[in-house]
Parts: structure tokens; C-alpha cells; sequence
């Protein structure tokens, strides 16, 4: 006689099987997994159907909507993106600085940062219900981390009118 795993009953070995879960507790389990692939798979979709809308939010500096007059304001929204600088990054800009030129290393994670802060800006406006984020203003900044390991941090601020137009 072996004993089932799930349920604590007494079966024939040759009901339990290898598994040691009778036939009983195996559909069961079965089930419970057919709908946890369910719901993952409507979680993905709706996840995907989200960053779809979040995409489609429009982001202008101007301070209205080109076309359109017809919008109420909701809220000041702002997104930050910060970017470490590792030491061997600030002795080759240390260089260049010195030598004159430009840093393709800087400018590359300065635009990654700008980009990060934008997608995170129009997830707020979507979070809020809004359409659009007018008179949208980006913030550049470096700050200096302490311990004498000549670290810096590149961080790029946006904030900006979250509107959603009238229907």
C-alpha cells in the first residue's frame, strides 16, 4: 500500500504510479495548472493591451495640444531616470575634457536616461487617465558620490501637464 502525497489516502501502488499523487489529486492538480496558465496568459495580453495605451500617450513641450483646445488638465506629473557613471567612464571624460572633444559614452547614457524618463512619464500620464502631457520640461543634472571613488550619477528629470481630451 502506498499513501498519496496530497490527499493522506491508502492506495495500490498501481493507482498511485510514480508520482506518488493518486489519480484523483493528479486532475486536480491539472486543473489548478490549466487555470494558472490561463490567467498568466490573460495577464500578458492585458499587460501588453497597457503598454499599448501607454505608448499612444502623447508627450509635447508646447504648452497645448497642437489641434485641439478641448482637454482638461488632471495633474503635474514628473518621471526621474538616474544613470551611475563608473570610475574608468569619469577618467576617460576627464581626458576628453581636458583634451577637448566629445563623450559617446555620456551622451549614449544620456539619451538612455532621457528615453527611460519619457516612457516613465507617459506610464504616470496613463496612470492618472490622461492623453497627453503638455508643456513638458526635461531637467539635466550630475551629482558626485562621496567616498573618493570618483563615481558619478548622470540624472535626467521630466515633468509635464497630464490632460485628457475631450471626447
Amino acid at each position: 500500500m502506498a499513501t498519496c502525497k496530497v490527499c493522506g489516502q491508502k492506495f495500490s501502488i498501481f493507482e498511485i504510479g510514480r508520482s506518488g499523487i493518486c489519480d484523483g489529486c493528479l486532475a486536480t492538480q491539472e486543473d489548478r495548472d490549466r487555470e494558472k496558465l490561463a490567467k498568466t496568459a490573460e495577464a500578458a495580453a492585458a499587460e501588453a493591451e497597457a503598454e499599448g495605451r501607454i505608448a499612444r500617450v502623447v508627450v509635447t513641450t508646447a504648452p497645448a495640444l497642437p489641434g485641439t483646445n478641448d482637454y482638461k488638465i488632471i495633474a503635474v506629473i514628473g518621471a526621474e531616470a538616474a544613470v551611475g557613471m563608473n570610475v574608468f567612464r569619469d577618467i576617460a571624460n576627464s581626458w576628453i575634457d581636458t583634451l577637448g572633444g566629445r563623450s559617446g559614452s555620456v551622451q549614449k547614457m544620456l539619451k538612455e536616461a532621457r528615453e527611460i524618463a519619457m516612457r516613465e512619464l507617459k506610464r504616470e500620464a496613463f496612470l492618472v487617465g490622461a492623453d497627453a502631457v503638455v508643456s513638458v520640461d526635461i531637467d539635466y543634472n550630475q551629482v558626485s558620490t562621496s567616498g573618493g571613488s570618483g563615481g558619478s550619477i548622470l540624472f535626467v528629470a521630466a515633468t509635464g501637464t497630464a490632460v485628457k481630451l475631450a471626447p
